[in-house]
């Protein structure tokens, strides 16, 4: 059974927050894109290996929010037929996030792991500094943060320099944490979905319990102004785990004549790491 839940690790990489190192990073760079990197209508389906063996799926949507000047972040990840017998895994996020605060409005998880069952609901108070969850459960937490899911699409917002490193500020399961996100070598690399020039970037992890010593988690993503993710790895004690972007389909901004919907990040002070 365990041997099942390290194989499905990746299945919920974008559905486990991902804890920053004790040690702050160096050398770092908060500049954003001038334009935000995603838009509605973007797709990007990946299939996520553990050695030769495909142990499921995973999707990233961005769909129009539920408010002007919103995004509708999603994720999803299920199992394969063979790793259902064993291990079912049905996990989905959504994250209503604004453009014009540049962090999330409202969190939605649902998570179904083998017999585990979990729903959670959030909204984010940034003018208060508060996450409210859906259980009446108040905790505080900075202005601007991200929850687990948005903060993947702001490292997306940065400028990714080989060598620098930045801060996103997140708030998940009740705790505050600073998500360190270094920037590494750039590398070319081809997966199902075509032959891409990329930048790694890695995510810090503690190094802890599964993940001690050989857990780093690194992230292809594109070296354009998409700064698509196409490829992830992880090392972990029993072997690798590799997720690969199969197909995607590029969003289209909202139209310029739209006022209510911005799609450059916002000035210093709002967003996370800022």
């Amino acid at each position: 059974m365990e041997t099942c839940v390290i194989a499905l690790f990746l299945l919920a990489v974008f559905s486990t927050p991902l804890v920053s190192a004790q040690t702050p990073a160096t050398g770092s760079s908060l500049e954003f894109l001038p334009t935000l990197p995603f838009a509605p209508g973007e797709e990007l389906n990946f299939a996520v290996k553990y050695g030769m063996v495909r142990a499921g799926d995973a999707k990233l949507a961005v769909l129009p929010g539920k408010a002007p000047g919103n995004y509708r972040l999603l994720s999803t990840a299920k199992s394969s037929r063979f790793f259902d017998t064993f291990f079912p895994v049905d996990d989905r996020i959504i994250s209503e996030w604004s453009t014009a605060l540049g962090a999330p409005v409202e969190f939605e998880k649902r998570s179904r792991e083998g017999k585990y069952k979990k729903d959670e609901t959030l909204r984010f108070d940034h003018e208060r500094g508060l996450a409210l969850y859906g259980n009446g459960r108040r905790e505080k937490m900075p202005p601007g943060s991200q929850d687990v899911l948005s903060a993947f699409y702001v490292v997306r917002a940065h400028k990714l320099v080989p060598g620098a490193s930045f801060e996103i500020a997140n708030h998940a399961d009740g705790k505050n944490y600073q998500l360190v996100v270094k920037v590494h070598e750039r590398e070319a690399v081809d997966v199902p979905a075509g032959h891409f020039s990329c930048v790694v970037v890695e995510p810090l992890l503690r190094t802890s319990g599964l993940f001690k010593q050989e857990g780093r988690l690194l992230i292809w993503v594109t070296d354009d102004a998409r700064h698509m993710p196409v490829q992830m790895k992880s090392k972990i004690a029993v072997g690798s785990i590799v997720a690969e972007l199969e197909s995607f389909r590029m969003g289209q901004p909202p139209s310029s004549d739209d006022p209510g919907r911005e799609t450059a990040m916002p000035t210093q002070g709002n967003a996370g790491g800022r």
